[in-house]
């Protein structure tokens, strides 16, 4: 594995470890949920995988109700959401079925915790990579 690599890889760890600190809390399942792993495609390609449970996305981005729209790619049309998912807020029936109409008329607001964690890590990265990547380029020229 190249320095670049390497310094990448430092990278996800930290963007990680932010995106995890900056996860919205309940539970922390969503929180232990997030991977975020470096794949090479190539000696010179790579993606940066970000996993978590699907809600995660969806606090992220919110969801437009049909009142009230956040600008977001996630909308309620037909079906309100599951009354059931409300059960760790009220033990009663008839507020769950409430709370259900309340958010699919008011969506879910965006709590934008990736986008913030993304730049505080690209930040970091500078530092990091600076050297090996004039050490690459150096590289790569030579072998010209």
């Amino acid at each position: 594995m190249s320095n670049i690599y390497k310094s990448l890889n430092e990278y996800i760890k930290d963007f990680e470890s932010e995106l995890k600190r900056v996860t919205p809390k309940k539970s922390g399942k969503l929180r232990n949920s997030i991977d975020v792993k470096l794949i090479e495609k190539g000696t010179e390609d790579f993606n940066i995988e970000i996993s978590m449970f699907d809600y995660g996305y969806y606090q992220d981005e919110g969801v437009n109700g049909t009142e009230k729209k956040w600008g977001s790619r996630f909308s309620f049309s037909k079906l309100k959401p599951p009354a059931g998912s409300f059960a760790p807020y009220t033990n009663s029936i008839s507020g769950r079925f409430a709370i259900a109409s309340y958010v699919y008329k008011h969506g879910i607001k965006p709590k934008n915790f990736i986008e913030p964690a993304i730049k505080k890590a690209e930040k970091n990265i500078l530092d990091k990579t600076s050297f090996d990547i004039s050490e690459y380029i150096e590289k790569k020229w030579k072998e010209l």
